[in-house]
Order: C-alpha cells, then sequence, then structure tokens
C-alpha cells in the first residue's frame, strides 16, 4: 500500500540495472510519486532528474501538489487516487478501481 503523503520510496535504477520484480516496483512508484508535482525537491526526484531517469522540464513536471495513493483490497481490487490542488486552492481528486 502507498499512501498520499508518502515519499517517493528510494530505488534502484532499472534503467542502468537488472532489477528484481520488487526493484522494479520500487522505481515505478518513485518515478510515478516524482511526477506528480509534490515531491519535485525530494532528494530521490533530484537524482532520478539527474540520471536522466525522468524528464528534467523547468519547472518540474507533474500537477500543483499532486501526490497519489495505491491500495489494493482482499478481493484483489487496485484502487489508484491522484489528487491536486485545483481552482480557489480547493483538493481535487480521481480515483480509479480495477479489479488485478
Amino acid at each position: 500500500m502507498l499512501t498520499t503523503g508518502d515519499d517517493p520510496p528510494n530505488p534502484t535504477d532499472c534503467v542502468a540495472n537488472e532489477c528484481t520484480a520488487a526493484q522494479i516496483r520500487n522505481f515505478d512508484v518513485a518515478v510515478w510519486k516524482c511526477n506528480l508535482g509534490s515531491f519535485n525537491a525530494n532528494n530521490i526526484c533530484t537524482t532520478l532528474r539527474a540520471d536522466g531517469v525522468i524528464f528534467n522540464a523547468v519547472p518540474p513536471p507533474g500537477l500543483p501538489n499532486g501526490d497519489g495513493s495505491i491500495e489494493v483490497d482482499g478481493a484483489g481490487i487496485i484502487t489508484v487516487t491522484v489528487q491536486w490542488t485545483g481552482f480557489n486552492d480547493t483538493t481535487q481528486t480521481i480515483t480509479i478501481d480495477s479489479q488485478g
């Protein structure tokens, strides 16, 4: 489970190295969290940008205060949520459910 507010995990660079399934998961989650917007200044995200793993744009990509979560329930339903600050500083949220 990954909740909003969680920092991106510290991944092995799976572009430059062979990775296990668990390492690929951490790598994919880190890249995803870094591209959402809230973690642009996070050391993991700046390293991924400097290494060319994620796009190094100025300003960095992402949604205003963008963050996300991933949950899997006991029935195998995967819930992905993305939230950001929208107009009038209101939190906007989109949630997608899928069966794995």
